[in-house]
């Protein structure tokens, strides 16, 4: 990897809207290393239940916070499988 290549968050939260719908955010990430681990703001991913990444070739991944930094409003996420953008599944190197 010779840059940062971008990527979108989408947390999904414990909370629920009046209207009986998953409250959720969206922000941005930036991939920082070869294996996809994605630099975010703790703030978009803090109170998720769920973590999904949409990266900037369109490959999707759930994932899992590994760290925060609330001092810093920074978090590490990590994918767990790639999706293409056709649904199949891409085995990750671990």
């Amino acid at each position: 990897m010779n840059e940062p290549s971008e990527a979108r968050t989408s947390a999904a939260a414990d909370a629920t809207r009046p209207e009986g719908e998953e409250a959720s955010s969206v922000g941005t990430g930036v991939v920082i290393s070869e294996d996809g681990l994605i630099l975010t703001n703790l703030h978009v991913v803090a109170e998720a239940k769920r973590l999904e990444i949409t990266f900037a070739d369109g490959m999707q991944a759930e994932a899992s916070l590994v760290l925060a930094y609330p001092d810093k409003d920074l978090a590490m996420l990590k994918p767990n499988k790639i999706i293409s953008r056709n649904k199949k599944w891409i085995k990750r190197d671990k």
